[in-house]
């Protein structure tokens, strides 16, 4: 297995960080830097929201995370089956306020 000829399947990672006061931002940090660097890499990818949900614990005992670890996000990872288009980015002047908003 794993030669460059077979057909890459989809995979999904997890986003799990010690329980800390900050487990949730440093989660979401880590999660928003896996989406850009598989957006760099031309491959499909979302945040599955995976904090304080009902399959939370069911997937923490699938994947055999300790307790002492929290899921917060699963990211689903597959080769697209179009082209990746970055979305239009807004004008800086509709997202940027100096002094007020």
């Amino acid at each position: 297995m794993g030669g460059s000829s077979q057909t890459p399947q989809p995979a999904s990672w997890s986003v799990a960080i010690p329980k800390t006061d900050l487990y949730y931002l440093d989660g979401a940090a880590a999660t928003e830097n896996m989406l850009l660097a598989l957006h760099a890499l031309g491959l499909a990818s979302c945040w599955v929201q995976a904090y304080d949900k009902e399959y939370n614990q069911a997937i923490k005992e699938l994947l055999g995370i300790p307790d002492r670890m929290v899921l917060v996000a699963l990211v689903p990872v597959a080769h697209a089956e179009g082209e990746v288009k970055t979305p239009r980015k807004r004008p800086l002047d509709e997202v940027l306020h100096w002094e007020e908003y």
